[in-house]
């Protein structure tokens, strides 16, 4: 899955949060997400490791 790096903001202590609510499609389904508490990596939201996949593509 791509993830748009410029919807999400990488903070210092090395977890991202989404900049403003999106929606993403995966094969777990649908996930919303909104602002607020940071993804840290290892965490899973929706089924996904969100901080692991932005790592991965936006830094």
């Amino acid at each position: 899955m791509e993830l748009d790096c410029s919807r999400f903001t990488h903070n210092p202590d090395g977890s991202w949060s989404v900049k403003q609510p999106l929606e993403l499609f995966s094969e777990n389904g649908r996930v919303r997400i909104s602002p607020g508490p940071p993804f840290k990596p290892g965490l899973s939201f929706g089924g996904l490791d969100l901080a692991r996949m932005l790592d991965e593509q936006c830094r």
